[in-house]
C-alpha cells in the first residue's frame, strides 16, 4: 500500500510536465515559447476562455503596466482600508513583505501574485469612486482603467497557467470576480461561472478538506484557507440564490472548519502553536464572516428545499427553522443589530454589518416558509410558517427605509450609499413581493375565515400599504443607478397597483394618472414603463439620478403581465 508520501511523490512526478517557468522569469506564457516564437498562436491551451481576454502575453508585459510605485501605494492603501469583505483573504503583514520584495525585485516576483496585485488596484480604483458618492457606474475613464488592471489581473492568470493551482490562484480568481460583480450591474451570470470555476480549482487544492490533515501546510496557510473555502461558501449560495439557481458547493463533501477569530497580527508564516482565538464579542477581520457563514449554511438547505423537485415534509421545514433561529442567537452582540440612535459611537462598518446579518436572517425566513403562502388563508395547518414569513418580510421591509434614511447626505452610512443599488437591495424586493402577494388575496379570502390568521399579524393592511409606498419612492429614488433598481421600481410600481385596485376593478383601469399613489407625494408626473406616476419629492436634487445614466426604457407593457399573474398566485413561485 502507498504511503502519503509516496502518492506525493507520484503527484509531483506527474505534474512537472504542467510546470510553467512564469516563476522563474524564464518566459512569460504557460508553455514557454510565445515570446521565442512569434508565430505561435497565444495561449492557445484553451485557458484564457474561461477568465476573459488576455492583454499581456508575457511577465514582461505586466510589468511594462504596472504604473509607478506612488500609484500603485495610494491604490493598495485605499483598499485595505476599504470595506471589502474580500479583504480578509489577505493576511495583511504577510502582503506587506511580499509587496516590499516586489518593488526590489519585479522579475522574481510569482506572477500569480502580480495578477492578485492588478486586481486589487482594480477594485482600489472603484471603491475611490464610490466613496466620492458620483453615482453608481463610473464615468468613461474611470472604467477604462479598471478594466485595464483587471485585464491585467487576468492575463496574469493566464499567463501563470491557474488551471495548475499555484499560490494565491484563488485569492486571484476571488478578486477578479469580486471586480466582475461590481462591474456587472445586474448582470451577475458571468460571476456565478467563475465563481464555479473557483470551486473547482479549490477542489484541486484540497480547499475543502480541513487544513488538519495536510500536516505540511503552516496554521497560517491552514487558516488562510479555511476563510477562503467559506467565503467561496457563502459567495456561491447567495449568488445563486440570486439567479435562482442550485449552490455548487452543497453537494461537495467537506470536512473543513470554519476559520478562528484572530486578527491577523496573531498569526504568520511561523507561529508554530495555533494563537488562542480571540472571544467572539471582540471584532476581528473575520468575525463578521464567521457569523454570517452560520446563517448562510442554514440558509443554503432552504433554498434547497425552496428548489426541491419533491416537497419537502413540514418537520424537515420547522427543523431547519429550528436550526435557522439557533445560528441566529449565536451573533455576538457587538454584531447585533440596533436603532440607529444607539449606534453613534459605532463606525458605519459595524452597522452595515449588523444590518447585513439581520436581511441575511429575515430573508431565510422569508426563503423556507414562503411556500406555504400559496394555500388557503382558511388552511390553519401551516399557520405558524405564514406568519413567519409574513413578518420576517415587513421587518425586512423596514429596513428598507431605516438604511435609506442613513445613507442620505450627512446620515451615519453617508459612504454606503451605493448600498441602495447593490445586490444586497434585492431583499426588499423579495420582501415586497411576499408582502404584496398577501394584500392581493384580501379581496378573494373569505374574511371570516381569514382573519384569525390575520389577527396574528404584528401589522394591518394599512400599515403593510404605507410601507410599500415608502419602498416604493426609494426604488424610484435609485433607479437610475442600475437595471435591476429601475426593474424592481417597475415591478413595485405595478404590484402596489394591483394590491389598491377595487375589487372587480382592473389595475390599469386609470388613464393619465395613477390614482394608487395619490398620496405618496410630490406633482410633477413621470412616464416609468408605460406607466404614469407621481414623481416622490423626498429625495435631494444631489442624489437623483443623472440623465445622462442609463435609465430604464422599457416597453410599456413590459411589467403588465406581472398584475395577470397575481390573479393565480397559486401557480407561480414568486420567490
Amino acid at each position: 500500500m502507498l504511503t502519503k508520501i509516496q502518492i506525493e511523490e507520484v503527484k509531483d512526478y506527474l505534474d512537472e510536465d504542467q510546470d510553467s517557468p512564469e516563476d522563474s522569469g524564464e518566459g512569460g506564457s504557460p508553455s514557454g515559447n510565445i515570446e521565442e516564437n512569434p508565430l505561435a498562436e497565444p495561449f492557445s491551451n484553451g485557458v484564457s476562455l474561461a477568465v476573459g481576454h488576455a492583454k499581456a502575453q508575457s511577465k514582461s508585459q505586466l510589468l511594462d503596466a504596472m504604473p509607478e510605485k506612488p500609484v500603485v501605494d495610494r491604490l493598495v492603501l485605499e483598499w485595505f482600508n476599504s470595506y471589502d469583505p474580500f479583504l480578509h483573504l489577505i493576511h495583511a503583514p504577510t502582503f506587506q513583505n511580499e509587496y516590499k520584495n516586489f518593488w526590489k525585485d519585479p522579475q522574481s516576483t510569482p506572477t500569480m501574485w502580480i495578477g492578485l496585485l492588478f486586481g486589487i488596484m482594480s477594485l482600489a480604483v472603484f471603491f475611490r469612486h464610490r466613496a466620492e458618492g458620483t453615482g453608481c457606474q463610473p464615468p468613461r475613464p474611470v472604467m477604462d482603467t479598471i478594466k485595464r488592471y483587471r485585464t491585467m489581473a487576468q492575463s496574469a492568470m493566464v499567463i501563470a497557467d491557474y488551471t495548475t493551482g499555484k499560490p494565491y490562484t484563488i485569492e486571484c480568481m476571488m478578486i477578479t470576480a469580486a471586480n466582475q460583480h461590481l462591474l456587472s450591474f445586474g448582470n451577475q451570470c458571468n460571476v456565478w461561472v467563475m465563481l464555479g470555476l473557483a470551486i473547482r480549482l479549490a477542489l484541486r487544492m484540497g480547499y475543502h478538506r480541513d487544513p488538519s490533515h495536510f500536516p505540511e501546510l503552516s496554521f497560517m496557510q491552514g487558516e488562510m484557507r479555511r476563510r477562503i473555502w467559506h467565503l467561496l461558501t457563502q459567495l456561491d449560495v447567495l449568488i445563486s440564490f440570486q439567479l435562482g439557481l442550485p449552490s455548487m458547493i452543497r453537494s461537495i463533501p467537506s470536512d473543513i472548519k470554519p476559520p478562528h477569530n484572530l486578527l491577523d497580527a496573531d498569526f504568520d508564516m511561523n507561529t508554530k502553536e495555533p494563537p488562542q482565538p480571540r472571544p467572539l464579542s471582540e471584532m476581528t477581520p473575520v468575525s463578521y464572516s464567521i457569523a454570517k457563514w452560520r446563517i448562510c449554511a442554514v440558509f443554503a438547505e432552504a433554498c434547497d428545499l425552496s428548489l426541491a423537485v419533491v416537497d419537502p415534509s413540514y418537520a424537515e421545514v420547522l427543523d431547519l427553522d429550528k436550526r435557522m433561529r439557533e445560528a441566529y442567537g449565536l451573533i455576538p452582540p457587538t454584531l447585533r443589530v440596533r436603532p440607529m440612535d444607539q449606534s453613534v459611537t459605532d463606525t458605519p462598518e459595524v452597522i452595515m454589518c449588523r444590518f447585513n446579518l439581520e436581511l441575511l436572517y429575515l430573508k431565510s425566513l422569508c426563503v423556507l416558509h414562503r411556500r406555504f403562502l400559496n394555500e388557503s388563508q382558511t388552511d390553519t395547518r401551516h399557520t405558524y410558517s405564514r406568519k413567519t414569513c409574513l413578518e420576517a418580510a415587513f421587518e425586512c421591509l423596514k429596513y428598507h427605509k431605516i438604511i435609506h434614511d442613513a445613507v442620505q447626505t450627512s446620515g451615519q452610512l453617508e459612504r454606503f450609499r451605493w448600498y441602495m443599488s447593490s445586490i444586497t437591495s434585492h431583499n426588499f424586493l423579495l420582501a415586497a413581493m411576499i408582502i404584496c402577494l398577501e394584500l392581493t388575496t384580501y379581496h378573494e379570502a373569505d374574511a371570516t375565515a381569514a382573519n384569525a390568521m390575520r389577527e396574528q399579524l404584528s401589522w394591518n393592511q394599512d400599515e403593510a400599504i404605507a410601507l410599500l409606498r415608502t419602498s416604493y419612492v426609494i426604488w424610484r429614488s435609485v433607479r437610475g443607478l442600475s437595471k435591476d433598481s429601475a426593474k424592481a421600481c417597475g415591478i413595485l410600481g405595478v404590484l402596489l397597483r394591483k394590491v389598491k385596485a377595487p375589487q372587480g376593478t382592473s389595475p390599469d383601469s386609470s388613464e393619465g394618472t395613477d390614482e394608487s399613489f395619490d398620496d405618496i407625494g410630490g406633482s410633477e408626473p413621470s412616464s416609468l414603463g408605460g406607466f404614469d406616476i407621481i414623481t416622490p419629492q423626498v429625495v435631494p436634487p444631489d442624489q437623483a439620478f443623472n440623465s445622462s445614466e442609463q435609465l430604464l426604457t422599457s416597453n410599456p407593457n413590459d411589467f403588465a403581465p406581472i398584475g395577470d399573474m397575481l390573479d393565480m398566485p397559486t401557480n407561480i413561485d414568486w420567490v
